[in-house]
C-alpha cells in the first residue's frame, strides 16, 4: 500500500509540471481551434496514471538534468537526476517535525488515509450515477439513441457500455438540431468515456488541487471545440447557436448529474469563443499539429541519461587534502603487469580477471576460479577483408579500438587461439600489437605498454586542476573513463577520456560532495626513461554552444565519430557510475570516514524529513550513490535481525534504485519482509547456477549477500 501511494504521489508531483505547462501553452493557443488545446490535456492523463515512459532528448525533464563541463557547487546535489520522472523516491517519506514515533506513525497511516478517501469519493459518486439512472428511466424515445426527459435540466449523455442523448422536454424545436450535433460529436470523439476516466483520475489525486483546475479546463476545451465542430457542419448558424447557450444558461437550471452536460457554468466565454471562430488555414492547422506533437513529446517522455554513455568504469586515485596515496587500475583497454616474448599477464574487469598466457597455454583467473585454456592451440594469419569477414558478425568484436585505429591500418594480422572445450580466448596480434579477444563475447582489449606511473599521472592531473573553496572540503577525488589511448609518438600518448572530480566534506556527519566537475579531456602524457609519465597538455573542452565544437577539435576524427558523431554508438550512462567509484575512490584511501555513521546519519534525516521537503530527494539520492555501502549496510543488519522500521523500507528502496534488475518483485510490508523474499530468491538461484565468475557478473549482489552474509 505504501509503495502504491508514493507512485500516486510521485505521479502528482510530476503532473503538476505539465499541467502548469499544458496552462501555460493553451495561453498562446487562445486564438487555434480549442481541439489542438484539448488534445494537450492527454499527456497530463498519461503522467497521472502511467509511472513509466520511455526516454527522449526533448524530454521537459532534462532540463536541470544536464551536468556542466565547468566546476558546479552541489550544495543542492545538482548532480543527481530525475530519474523515471520521479521527484520522490517510492520509500517511506516521514512528515513530523517533533519525533521519530510521531513521524512513522504518521507517514504508515498516509497511504490508508489517502486509500479511503477515495473509497469514499468513489461510492458517493456511483450512488449519485445510480440515483441518476433510475431519474431517467421513464425517458420518451425521441429518435434513434436520443431522448426526452422531463426531470433534467440540460442535454447531456449519460451511459458508458450503451450511451444515450437525454434532452429536457419542451426545448425548442428550432435548437433541436443544434444541441443533438453537439452531442453526437460527444459520442462520435468517445468524451463520455475520455471525461469518466478523466474523473477516476480525479479521485485518485484528489489531494492535488492543480488536478481540480486541469480537470475543469480539459471540461472546457471538450466543449468548445464540441461548439467549433457544430459551426464548422452548418452555415451562418452562430446566432442561433448562441442564443441556444444563452437559453439554457439563463433559465437558472440546476447543474446535472451526468458527466457530459451541453450547457454547464461558462456559457459567456463559450459565446465569445463560437463568435470570434473561424475555420484557420491549412498552413496554421498544420504548424499547431507540429506544435502539439513537440508538446507532447517533450512532457510524456522521461530525461535520458546524463551526456555520456559507455559500458566501464576507470578507477583510480583520489588523493586528500592533508594526506597524499594512489593506486593504478588501468584496465579500460587491458593492462600488461608483466611482459616478455615467453609469457605475458594481463589483468582485465578492474583488475580482477588476470589472464596469463605463452605458446603452449592461457590461465584466466579470479577470486571465484581458474580456467585453463589448453586443450588446443592454433595460430592464423588473416588479410584484413578475411579478419572482417570472420568477426564483423559477432557482438562487441570489433571494437573502436581495432575498427578504428589498429584494424584500419593493419598489414599483418595474426590470432592465437586457444581452446578449452567449445570455448575460446585469443591473442590478436595487430602488427605485432597484441589484443584480446574471448568467445564469450567481451570486448577486445588493446594490450599496451604500462607502467605504475599511468593511473596516477591521469588522476593526479584530474585532481591538479579541482580544488576546495572551503576548509571544511577536506577530500577530493575522481573517476574517469577512457574512450581510447593513441599513440601520438615512440614515447608519447593522448588519452581521450570522461572525468568526474569532486571535493567532499562529513561536515553534516555524512559523505557529501561540496562541490564537483564533470567533463571530457584529452590529456597528452609523455613516457620518461624511468618507466614513470609526465603530463605535457591537459585539455578540455569550451563551456555551452561551443562544447561540441571544441570536442571535434580535440579529439581524434576516430573518436569523435565513435563516441560524438552523428551515429555514436553508446550504451549506458557512465555519469552516475563515476559518481559512485569517486566515492569509493575517496573511502578506500581515508580511513578517517565512517561509511556507515554516514549511512545511519542519511536513514535518520529521511525518517525526520517532511513530505515537501525537497532535502529528502538529496538524502535518497546519496544512499544510491554509496552503492556497494549500503548494500554491505543493508544485508548486515538484516544478518544480525536488526533491520527495523522504517530503516527496513528506505534501505528497501535504496536497493531497488541500487541493484536494478537484480531487485526481487515481492509483496511486502516492511523492509525485512522484503529482503525474506530476497534471501529465498538468492538461495534459489545458488541451487540452480555454480556460484563462479560468470554467476558474479550477472548478479553481483546475489553473489555477495551468497558469499559474505547468508547463513
Amino acid at each position: 500500500m505504501s509503495n502504491l501511494f508514493y507512485t500516486v504521489l510521485n505521479m502528482s508531483i510530476t503532473s503538476s509540471i505539465i499541467i502548469a505547462l499544458v496552462i501555460i501553452i493553451r495561453l498562446f493557443f487562445k486564438n487555434l481551434p480549442k481541439k489542438y488545446s484539448y488534445i494537450l490535456w492527454s499527456v497530463v492523463g498519461f503522467r497521472l496514471c502511467v509511472p513509466y515512459s520511455f526516454k527522449s532528448i526533448i524530454s521537459l525533464f532534462n532540463i536541470g538534468s544536464v551536468i556542466n563541463s565547468n566546476p558546479i557547487k552541489t550544495d543542492n546535489n545538482k548532480l543527481s537526476y530525475v530519474d523515471k520522472a520521479s521527484i520522490i523516491p517510492q520509500s517511506i517519506a516521514s512528515s513530523s517535525d517533533v519525533s521519530n514515533t510521531d513521524t512513522i506513525t504518521l507517514s504508515n497511516a498516509l497511504p490508508y488515509i489517502w486509500i479511503g478517501i477515495v473509497l469514499i469519493i468513489l461510492t458517493v459518486s456511483i450512488i449519485k450515477y445510480l440515483k441518476c439512472k433510475y431519474m431517467l428511466k421513464d425517458s420518451e424515445k425521441f429518435s434513434d439513441n436520443t431522448y426526452y426527459c422531463d426531470k433534467i435540466s440540460t442535454p447531456f449523455i449519460f451511459g458508458i457500455t450503451a450511451p444515450r442523448i437525454y434532452i429536457p422536454k419542451g426545448t425548442d424545436n428550432a435548437y433541436l438540431e443544434y444541441i443533438i450535433a453537439h452531442e453526437k460529436y460527444h459520442l462520435k470523439r468517445k468524451d463520455y468515456i475520455i471525461k469518466a476516466f478523466a474523473y477516476l483520475l480525479l479521485c485518485i489525486h484528489f489531494f492535488n488541487p492543480l488536478c481540480y483546475v486541469a480537470f475543469r479546463l480539459m471540461n472546457k476545451d471538450m466543449e468548445m471545440s464540441c461548439d467549433e465542430k457544430v459551426i464548422e457542419s452548418f452555415k451562418s448558424i452562430k446566432r442561433e447557436y448562441s442564443t441556444a447557450l444563452l437559453g439554457f444558461a439563463t433559465n437558472n437550471y440546476k447543474a446535472s448529474p451526468s458527466p457530459l452536460c451541453f450547457i454547464e457554468n461558462d456559457a459567456k466565454s463559450r459565446i465569445k469563443n463560437i463568435l470570434k471562430f473561424k475555420k484557420p488555414k491549412k498552413a496554421v492547422s498544420i504548424i499547431a499539429i507540429i506544435l502539439c506533437l513537440t508538446v507532447l513529446s517533450a512532457c510524456v517522455s522521461n530525461p535520458v541519461d546524463v551526456k555520456k554513455q559507455t559500458d566501464k568504469i576507470s578507477i583510480n586515485t583520489n588523493i586528500s587534502s592533508t594526506q597524499s596515496s594512489s593506486f593504478s587500475d588501468d584496465y579500460i583497454l587491458g593492462k600488461v603487469i608483466f611482459a616478455s616474448p615467453i609469457l605475458s599477464s594481463i589483468l582485465i574487469d578492474g583488475g580482477n580477471t588476470t589472464i596469463k598466457f605463452d605458446g603452449k597455454k592461457l590461465i584466466r583467473s579470479n577470486d571465484a576460479e581458474q580456467t585453463e585454456y589448453s586443450d588446443k592451440v592454433e595460430e592464423l594469419e588473416y588479410t584484413k577483408k578475411q579478419f572482417s569477414e570472420k568477426y564483423s558478425n559477432h557482438d562487441n568484436t570489433l571494437t573502436p579500438v581495432i575498427d578504428k585505429k589498429y584494424f584500419k591500418n593493419a598489414k599483418l594480422i595474426k590470432e592465437v587461439k586457444y581452446y578449452k572445450d567449445k570455448s575460446f580466448v585469443s591473442i590478436i596480434y595487430f602488427d605485432n600489437k597484441p589484443a584480446l579477444y574471448g568467445s564469450d563475447g567481451i570486448r577486445i582489449y588493446e594490450i599496451m605498454p604500462n607502467s605504475k606511473g599511468f593511473g596516477s599521472a591521469v588522476s593526479n592531473e584530474i585532481l591538479k586542476h579541482t580544488s576546495p573553496n572551503f576548509d571544511y572540503e577536506k577530500y577530493k577525488s575522481e573517476a574517469h573513463y577512457i574512450y581510447q589511448k593513441e599513440y601520438t609518438g615512440d614515447d608519447t600518448i593522448s588519452v581521450y577520456l570522461n572525468f568526474y572530480a569532486a571535493t567532499y566534506s562529513t561536515r553534516f556527519g555524512y559523505v557529501k560532495d561540496e562541490s564537483a566537475w564533470m567533463s571530457d579531456a584529452k590529456i597528452d602524457l609523455k613516457l620518461n626513461d624511468n618507466s614513470d609519465y609526465s603530463v605535457v597538455k591537459f585539455t578540455v573542452p569550451q563551456d555551452g554552444s561551443e562544447y561540441n565544437k571544441s570536442i571535434k577539435e580535440m579529439f581524434s576524427n576516430d573518436v569523435y565519430a565513435y563516441y560524438f558523431g552523428d551515429n555514436a554508438n553508446n550504451n549506458d550512462s557512465i555519469s552516475k557510475e563515476l559518481i559512485i567509484q569517486a566515492i569509493k575512490s575517496l573511502v578506500k584511501s581515508n580511513k578517517d570516514i565512517d561509511i556507515n555513521k554516514s549511512i545511519e546519519t542519511l536513514i535518520k534525516r529521511i525518517g525526520n524529513i517532511n513530505l515537501i521537503d525537497n532535502d529528502y530527494n538529496k538524502y535518497f539520492n546519496l544512499l544510491v550513490d554509496y552503492d556497494e555501502y549500503t548494500v554491505r549496510y543493508t544485508f548486515n543488519k538484516y544478518k544480525n535481525g536488526r533491520l527495523d522500521e522504517p530503516e527496513g523500507k528506505i534501505l528497501q528502496s535504496a536497493f531497488s534504485k541500487i541493484a536494478e534488475d537484480e531487485y526481487v518483485k515481492a509483496s511486502a510490508n516492511t523492509g525485512k519482509e522484503y529482503f525474506d523474499a530476497f534471501d529465498k530468491h538468492a538461495r534459489d538461484l545458488k541451487k540452480q547456477n555454480k556460484l563462479d565468475y560468470d554467476f558474479k557478473l550477472l548478479y553481483p549482489y546475489t553473489y555477495l549477500y551468497l558469499t559474505e552474509y547468508a547463513k
